[in-house]
């Protein structure tokens, strides 16, 4: 997280503390203290198939709500609209996700290994 912040400051020119962003990539994932408490419920429930969309909403509702925290922190320490900074994050990203997705299939072959991988389920 804090390589992609540091490379959209550096995309936009700006200058931002490490230590701002330090404390940044800390408060962003707080919201995720919140699905501690229902963990062993959790646990318990994901042994039980029908009780697996309800799991998956509690963890993606989390996982928004952090997404959210993210951007509009971002937005608040570049001061660009949500629209720009949702932008802004999902081409770093990409970039990110098909940077090191291209090292692993030029070393590793990952996408024959994927292949393989999903033809068990």
């Amino acid at each position: 997280q804090s390589l992609e912040i540091k490379m959209l400051i550096y995309i936009q020119r700006r200058s931002i503390k490490f230590q701002q962003i330090l404390a940044f990539c800390f408060w962003t994932p707080s919201s995720l203290l919140f699905a501690f408490p229902l963990a062993i419920a959790i646990y318990r429930v994901l042994d039980r198939p029908n009780f697996w969309p309800a799991a998956g909403v509690y963890f993606g509702l989390i996982l928004l709500w952090t997404a959210g925290r993210f951007l509009r922190g971002l937005r608040v320490m570049l001061q660009y609209s949500i629209l720009h900074m949702m932008i802004c994050v999902l081409v770093v990203s990409a970039l990110v996700v098909f940077g090191v997705g291209g090292y692993f299939e030029h070393h590793h072959s990952l996408i024959a290994y994927l292949d393989y991988f999903f033809r068990f389920f």
